[in-house]
């Protein structure tokens, strides 16, 4: 973050009212953030306000890491990715979450690993199998991540699982 920030600080300096450079800003801080975002990063959202549907993404990834699970699905929206999901099944949304999982229909690891979570969240085992095979299948980090996640801590010894962790 910090290389992005020095790279960024003459376009402030000579852009201070360009919303694409706010918007640049407080998204790359908002993906590597591991607090809440600082009161320039703040600032900064504010003055990206109307630089697109990328302002509220990046506001989203904020408000997840900041804890505040209902502000960030009200910042993606209509967004079908798997931030949006992930802020769902924080605020306990889970069939918003699938939903959104099902409609940006892609391969992607952490969109069948959060389907899993789903479906250990809503009790349904076959969910959670063939997600998290699916998952871990596309990456293998995924196995030693399940294994431990106390999501599926009722599914540590069923063989299936066993078997997908492996």
């Amino acid at each position: 973050m910090d290389s992005t920030i020095t790279t960024l600080s003459p376009a402030f300096t000579l852009c201070p009212t360009d919303a694409t450079i706010f918007t640049t800003f407080p998204g790359t801080a908002a993906e590597t953030l591991t607090e809440p975002a600082p009161a320039a990063g703040a600032a900064a959202f504010g003055a990206a306000t109307g630089a697109g549907d990328e302002v509220n993404y990046n506001k989203g990834i904020v408000a997840i890491k900041s804890g505040d699970y209902a502000a960030a699905v009200n910042y993606f929206g209509q967004c079908n990715c798997v931030n949006a999901a992930l802020a769902n099944v924080l605020a306990g949304n889970n069939n918003e979450a699938l939903k959104k999982l099902n409609a940006e229909n892609k391969e992607c690891p952490m969109s069948y690993y959060l389907k899993a979570v789903i479906g250990a969240r809503t009790n349904d085992a076959t969910a959670v199998i063939e997600n998290l095979r699916k998952a871990c299948s596309l990456d293998g980090s995924f196995k030693q991540l399940a294994a431990t996640d106390m999501e599926f801590a009722k599914f540590f010894e069923n063989n299936d699982f066993i078997a997908i962790t492996k």
